[in-house]
């Protein structure tokens, strides 16, 4: 692969207002300080950064799902009925209607706004939007759905965003999947593509409990050591609510699994 240069995208889905940029005729979803430095380019500037070979080295999964995606897996959870429900569980609790129906009322007013359409102009507009996205991408199938749709966002099409992508997610445990069912679920859409152009990073959370933090990093190992495409572990999550400190351990653990970590 030829140098590559690594861009980061993370306000990308978030900022969806549309912009006439002076230097080119294409109708851009970027706003607020990305609207105006993009303004600021000249044309052969622009070309030249389309150009170059890029590196995505962290895109967060649940948050480069793009806007008409969650709007159809929305649509399909309103449009599924317990009859029909795929989802690979005897659970009847998982019926998605009757999920929908006993969802939180934050994460239910979240999911009519992505049906009927939202507009996010700011990244806390986005954040707000988490557990309803989470909810969204609590089965396999539509884990896989919203992966396939990253995946194809940053590498595919005439214009791609980058020519390599390691995309990065924290194993969530639901009725429907396991943390280890979560992780192979998005390796199989990574791993459609080659090796030089995807790959996949762990993350913990610091708010995980050791044990759950623990079972990331063996599940991050064994699936390495089985020749899946696992590149690295990461640590995510809000600074201030654990010391990093406490995972120490689990880096040295990382180590003697054989995979590397990133703080």
């Amino acid at each position: 692969m030829s140098r590559l240069t690594e861009t980061r995208n993370s306000n990308r889905e978030v900022n969806s207002t549309s912009v006439q940029t002076t230097t080119t005729t294409t109708t851009s979803s970027i706003a607020g300080y990305a609207a105006r430095a993009l303004a600021s380019l000249t044309e052969l500037q622009l070309s030249f950064i389309k150009a170059l070979p890029k590196a995505e080295l962290h895109a967060h999964l649940n948050g480069s799902i793009p806007l008409r995606v969650l709007r159809s897996l929305a649509q399909d959870l309103f449009n599924t009925s317990p009859e029909n429900d795929s989802t690979p569980t005897n659970d009847p609790c998982l019926a998605q209607n009757h999920r929908i129906q006993t969802l939180p009322a934050h994460i239910a007013a979240s999911l009519e706004k992505l049906q009927s359409g939202v507009e996010l102009n700011e990244i806390h507009d986005f954040f707000s939007l988490f557990p309803a996205i989470y909810a969204l991408t609590s089965t396999p199938k539509s884990l896989q759905k919203a992966t396939r749709a990253v995946l194809r966002e940053f590498l595919d099409g005439p214009e791609p965003q980058a020519a390599y992508l390691e995309l990065r997610t924290t194993p969530r445990e639901t009725p429907a999947m396991s943390r280890r069912s979560y992780v192979l679920a998005v390796l199989s859409e990574v791993e459609r593509y080659r090796a030089d152009e995807a790959a996949l990073i762990v993350s913990l959370d610091r708010r995980m409990e050791d044990r759950v933090l623990g079972e990331c990093v063996e599940i991050a190992g064994s699936l390495r050591a089985e020749g899946r495409r696992v590149v690295g572990v990461d640590v995510c999550g809000d600074p201030l609510v654990r010391s990093c400190s406490r995972l120490v351990r689990f880096f040295f653990l990382m180590t003697f699994v054989g995979i590397g970590g990133r703080c």
